[in-house]
């Protein structure tokens, strides 16, 4: 028993004599560097505080590469450029005291580099939209980071050979961090108006490279927009002015694009009402629907409602109500009215007939 407590002794005066000297050796100078991982050619803001001695009063010198750059009493701030991906700058810090004392303070930076791309998992891109899929409320998304790490030999580090440590709203992903992980998934990206933060730090095997990036995930609301499809035009016409849509032709195609929103139309619910009577959208086509007036008995308006909600992502759903204003222009129009009829003979498309409300 006497052996453990002279052993335990000794260890507690080992901690202390070791906190002492580090104590010591601490330097009298802090500074702080923004950003706080440079990248390449970036601009760098070197900034000194102390709580030992007045540094208003102390004459500042900064080296960069053992050559003077700038030098003056109360110089506390430094501004400078870094190298290219790999190359070291060593800055150096000399601090003169009221009483000649000089204090030193080197640091060393090497830049390196990590970019945060992604990729939304069976994306729905918007008709006539041609850009990248947006990550929406529930998206299944992948995150990839391509780096740009060089050894002191200028040889890129491959990511098999880097810790990438992930971070969600801040707080470390430990079951997806490690070495090689340069991939982080998202099976469902939390809803409008929640905000999801990623971010990952990249460390060389020595951790003396080090890079990081950020991304946010601010999810749209699903929204739809509305278009009048003419064989009389020589465009697909898009309506501007919700939540009306005037035709001049007597058989009207609506065709509905949901913005913001994933796996159309497979797993995709599409209600239709006229005049809050519930009717189908064409076959094969249920985000479309073919209107029909009638010569005889004219309807000038009706009233149109959709809704879109994906079975699946239940936070992904649209609901708009909207009229059709049709013109009376083509009533005493012969050709015209021919024309309808047999434009609808011909059709296989399903129509909704508003004489039938």
């Amino acid at each position: 028993m006497k052996i453990f407590i002279n052993f335990f002794t000794f260890i507690i005066f080992l901690l202390l004599l070791i906190s002492n000297n580090a104590l010591a050796s601490t330097s009298e100078i802090e500074y702080k560097i923004t950003p706080s991982y440079p990248r390449a050619y970036e601009i760098v803001d070197l900034d000194l505080k102390t709580n030992y001695f007045d540094l208003d009063n102390s004459e500042i010198f900064y080296y960069i590469d053992d050559n003077l750059i700038q030098q003056g009493f109360g110089l506390k701030n430094f501004i400078f450029k870094t190298k290219n991906v790999g190359q070291k700058t060593n800055i150096k810090v000399e601090v003169k005291k009221f009483n000649d004392e000089i204090i030193a303070e080197n640091i060393n930076i090497t830049p390196a580099e990590a970019s945060l791309v992604y990729e939304v998992q069976d994306p729905y891109r918007p008709f006539g939209y041609k850009g990248k899929s947006v990550a929406l409320s529930d998206s299944k998304v992948k995150i990839y980071v391509y780096t740009n790490f060089r050894d002191v030999n200028d040889k890129k580090i491959n990511s098999e050979k880097l810790i990438f440590n992930w971070y969600k709203n801040f707080e470390l992903e430990y079951d997806k961090s490690g070495v090689g992980k340069d991939t982080y998934y998202i099976d469902r990206l939390p809803a409008n108006p929640r905000k999801t933060d990623i971010s990952v730090k990249v460390y060389s095997l020595d951790r003396k490279l080090v890079a990081k990036d950020q991304i946010n995930f601010s999810p749209e609301r699903t929204d739809v927009d509305f278009y009048l499809i003419s064989d009389t035009l020589p465009f697909n016409f898009k309506n501007i002015a919700n939540p009306n849509i005037e035709s001049f032709s007597l058989d009207s195609k609506i065709k509905a694009i949901p913005y913001f929103m994933n796996d159309l139309p497979m797993n995709v619910e599409v209600s239709w009402k006229i005049n809050n009577k519930s009717v189908s959208g064409i076959f094969g086509e249920p985000l479309s629907i073919v209107l029909s007036n009638s010569v005889n008995k004219f309807t000038a308006e009706t009233n149109l409602f959709l809704r879109v909600k994906n079975s699946k992502r239940i936070l992904q759903s649209v609901e708009e109500n909207f009229k059709i204003l049709f013109s009376k222009e083509n009533i005493n129009n012969n050709k015209e009215t021919e024309y309808f009829q047999e434009s609808n003979n011909s059709s296989n498309e399903t129509k909704s007939f508003f004489n039938f409300f």
